[in-house]
């Protein structure tokens, strides 16, 4: 059933109050509520052909009608299992079944991991997101939709927990953000992968499984396969407290940046490649300010890319230069 059929917060008439809403009615509601997508909008989908990714084709195909929207699929091979080809053929098929245009290309992460040292997760995040992008620019898509759900939100916390995260890292996968003159949207964002598997379920489609997620040398696989049910037995929600938490700091991190950008922006000059810090009123801001201070200059000055190295870098480097300039201004040493 699509959204149409929904009124005020995803209920239809004659649901009793203690009944979910259909599937595709919910995702319906994430997406007005974080004001996703609007009418008219062209949308590129990122299929993988996994569970997530499907139920979201679906979902959105019900409900595109009432949301007025034009569907992309779009699918980006990897090349790092036997089958990925398999998987490539799976979602043209869908997209040919649904009516929608397909659009498939291929990369090599591997090759960007060892160029730039990145795990091999990262280089596949960011050639996919460089591909799903540059798509949308060029066929005049004003989003791109992700299957990220609750589930991932939990575990992307909990990673970044055990990596010593800040704010905005704690904040985890937000529902929607820009990238460029794209929308990057997670309809899914508040669904659990149990509720998306029980919803293709219930209409009789299949879904492609990814080896790669039984990997027990990858960290997110680890937690999701062992962490996340210790944890469990601790709050048989954690994944649901998980993603509320995300969503406070979230909120939290976006207040504070706001707070914070006007003493920033006096400390900072400069542009890309060439960001200048003043000493002066860096040395006297709180050590908060400062770390945001150094955050933002690695965003103008260059990508995210390696961010942890760059920060000690620059920690060291400004550091340094305290020392050099005035012993006086040490209480505004970078920790």
């Amino acid at each position: 059933m699509n959204a149409g059929g929904s009124s005020e917060g995803g209920r239809r008439p004659g649901r009793s109050a203690g009944e979910r809403a259909p599937f595709p009615a919910r995702v319906a509601d994430t997406i007005r509520r974080y004001q996703m997508l609007h009418g008219g909008d062209t949308v590129v989908i990122a299929v993988s052909g996994g569970a997530d990714s499907t139920a979201l084709v679906h979902a959105i195909a019900d409900l595109r009608l009432d949301l007025r929207l034009s569907v992309h699929l779009a699918h980006l091979n990897h090349a790092l299992r036997p089958d990925a080809g398999e998987d490539a053929a799976f979602v043209s098929r869908m997209s040919a079944a649904l009516g929608f245009p397909y659009h498939e290309s291929t990369i090599n992460p591997r090759a960007l991991a060892i160029e730039e040292g990145l795990s091999l997760e990262d280089a596949g995040r960011r050639l996919r997101y460089e591909f799903l992008t540059k798509l949308a620019e060029e066929i005049g898509a004003q989003a791109v939709a992700t299957g990220h759900t609750l589930d991932d939100q939990a575990e992307t916390v909990l990673m970044r927990l055990l990596r010593g995260s800040g704010l905005e890292g704690l904040g985890g996968i937000p529902p929607a953000r820009a990238e460029g003159g794209v929308r990057i949207v997670r309809p899914l964002i508040e669904a659990t992968r149990a509720e998306i598997e029980a919803y293709l379920k219930s209409r009789g489609v299949e879904w492609r499984e990814d080896s790669t997620n039984r990997d027990p040398a990858i960290l997110r696989n680890r937690i999701r396969r062992s962490l996340l049910p210790a944890l469990e037995g601790y709050n048989p929600n954690v994944r649901q407290a998980l993603a509320r938490l995300a969503v406070l700091v979230r909120d939290d991190a976006e207040a504070l940046g706001r707070l914070a950008d006007a003493q920033i922006a006096g400390t900072l000059s400069g542009g890309p490649g060439a960001v200048r810090i003043q000493l002066a009123s860096f040395a006297h801001l709180h050590v908060a300010l400062q770390r945001r201070t150094l955050r933002a200059a690695v965003s103008i000055s260059r990508s995210w890319t390696r961010m942890t190295g760059s920060l000690i870098w620059w920690r060291r480097r400004i550091n340094a230069r305290i020392r050099a300039s005035n012993s006086s201004n040490w209480n505004g040493l970078v920790r």
